[in-house]
């Protein structure tokens, strides 16, 4: 099946090897863009297209990032993780202590605001991926109903990673002079559960719900990805679709939007 698109764009992917990135990758191809795809190891990226190309990158390094975006039309950003800490030789909780802030996804996001701002008109419109625990259910964030033992403690890799994705959104909502838009996993899809493509109706939002307060009702031994198809589950390859919907017709400019089936 070929979808087409009015203009094709020139789109540079970041994280173009994970499960969502690839999955971005195969919506870029099938829409008719042409795709740069980044990735510190190129040689994961076997994508048989004329359009695509494959190139080595850091999205952490910003002299890196200047020399991949500058003629790019838009740039997706699907990267997560803990900072680079050597885990094995922390000594100074200040110094090495794993951070939101110090976040790849952090990092990634202060990278592509300077650049954007380098580049001024001619910067790429910037569409960054982030985890869902930053969504609203009934005015609280989804975290605030994890029960003790759930939420990764403080100090953790994985406590600098879901706090990150929080501090890339408050990052961008302060950057009103940068063109980006913030687009967020429903609960559960950022684990790697990749899905079909399907002919299921699905809806684009901020990220507030409504639901059930009995839903929220999260024990600790359960699976976090068990209980997301109660709170707006979508397959991550539908998920790319309401991406690409949202660069051909753009509708979320400097805000965030996540998507989720309709029919639940």
């Amino acid at each position: 099946m070929h979808i087409k698109t009015i203009k094709p764009k020139n789109i540079v992917i970041y994280g173009a090897s994970g499960t969502i990135g690839s999955i971005l990758v195969e919506e870029a191809i099938l829409r008719g863009h042409k795709v740069t795809g980044v990735s510190r190891r190129p040689s994961k990226l076997n994508v048989a297209s004329p359009n695509f190309t494959s190139i080595q990158g850091d999205v952490t390094d910003l002299d890196s990032v200047r020399d991949t975006v500058t003629d790019a039309d838009v740039v997706i950003v699907s990267v997560m993780g803990p900072p680079n800490v050597s885990y094995n030789e922390v000594t100074n909780e200040d110094k090495h202590t794993p951070k939101p802030e110090d976040s790849v996804q952090h990092l990634a996001a202060l990278n592509m605001i300077k650049v954007s701002r380098e580049l001024g008109e001619k910067a790429p419109r910037i569409i960054q991926l982030n985890g869902g625990s930053t969504l609203y259910y009934n005015g609280r964030q989804l975290f605030h109903y994890f029960p003790p033992g759930m939420q990764p403690a403080k100090g953790t890799g994985g406590y600098s990673i879901m706090w990150g994705h929080h501090v890339v959104l408050e990052t961008y909502k302060a950057a009103s002079d940068v063109n980006w838009t913030i687009a967020t996993l429903a609960p559960g899809v950022e684990y790697g559960v990749r899905g079909e493509r399907t002919s299921r109706p699905f809806k684009v939002s901020e990220g507030t719900f409504e639901v059930d307060p009995k839903l929220l009702e999260v024990k600790k031994d359960t699976l976090f990805v068990g209980f997301r198809k109660l709170l707006g589950d979508i397959s991550a390859v539908d998920f790319g679709t309401a991406v690409f919907n949202e660069i051909e017709n753009p509708q979320f400019i400097r805000r965030r939007f996540t998507a989720y089936y309709s029919d639940n």
